[in-house]
Order: C-alpha cells, then sequence, then structure tokens
C-alpha cells in the first residue's frame, strides 16, 4: 500500500490529521489510546497509513470526515492545556518523510495568540522547513505490509 501525505496541527485540546487524499469515500479507520491506522482506496490504489502516537488521546472523542481535499481527523488529548503540548506527533524521534505540520493552521494560531511573547514577525522557521514536500515524498509506498485491502473492507460515507 502507499502512504499518502499527512499533515497534522494541535491547540491545547485537540489533535488534528489531514490525510491528503480527496474526496474519500470508502476508509477504513481503527484507533487505540495510542495508536491510529487509517486504510482507503483511491484512483484504484490501496493506500494506508499506521501512527503510533507521542501519547494518548481519548478513544471515544475521535471524529472523522472527508472533505473536499482531504480527510480529516480530530482527536481529543488525554491532558491538556498549552504545558501538555505534544513536542511531534509521534513515540518515534524520527519523523516520516511523509509526515508535515499544517504550517497554515500553526501560523494562524501564532498571529491569534493574545501572548505576544509568542507572537513572531514570521512564520517559525522550523515550521517552514518541515512544510516542504518533494514529488517523491508524496508518492512514498515504503510500507513493509502491503497486504491487499478489498473493497468490502471498506466503510462508506454514503
Amino acid at each position: 500500500a502507499r502512504i499518502p501525505q499527512v499533515e497534522w496541527y494541535q491547540n491545547d485540546t485537540y489533535i488534528w490529521l489531514y490525510i491528503k487524499l480527496p474526496s474519500v469515500k470508502l476508509y477504513r479507520a481503527n484507533w487505540e489510546l495510542t495508536s491510529f491506522k487509517f486504510r482507503t482506496i483511491h484512483c484504484n490504489l490501496p493506500y494506508e497509513v499506521c501512527l503510533e502516537f507521542y501519547t494518548g488521546h481519548k478513544p471515544e472523542s475521535v471524529q472523522l470526515a472527508s472533505k473536499a481535499f482531504h480527510f480529516e481527523i480530530r482527536l481529543e488529548k488525554l491532558s491538556q492545556g498549552k504545558k501538555y503540548n505534544w513536542p511531534r506527533l509521534t513515540l518515534s524521534e524520527n519523523k516520516p518523510h511523509w509526515l508535515k505540520v499544517n504550517v497554515e493552521k500553526a501560523c494562524a494560531d501564532l498571529e491569534d495568540s493574545e501572548d505576544e511573547d509568542l507572537k513572531p514577525t514570521l512564520c517559525p522557521l522550523t515550521l517552514l522547513n518541515d512544510a516542504v514536500l518533494t514529488d517523491t515524498e508524496s508518492q512514498a509506498s515504503d510500507l513493509s505490509d502491503a497486504s491487499s485491502l478489498a473493497s468490502s473492507d471498506l466503510i462508506s460515507l454514503g
């Protein structure tokens, strides 16, 4: 299976994942306290994302939505507040090349901040560097488990 580009963003309460596949109609999503797995077929090609999170979220609060340009997942953090912001999305310190910070949301959040010390004149360079994407990264297919994904395994959004 291929791995789609994934962007993420957090605030004090939630983590958002944006799987960059447009208009997903059929999918399978599974999640536990510290993990998330998403599978779909897009343009007759299987796609799969498996994530082990930095820390836990509330599994009962997961919300899923297919949008015109991406598939959106919202997870509620177990521990909330600025001091509990995750330093990274994944448990591993090695960031997968297909995973990026959603720079647009992160910069907008910094601009809206009432804390003057947090307001940069420009978006932090670390966020901009994280947003660089090459064509080969967006078409990565390096999952070791390339098990077949049948249409009957997927959930329909109607």
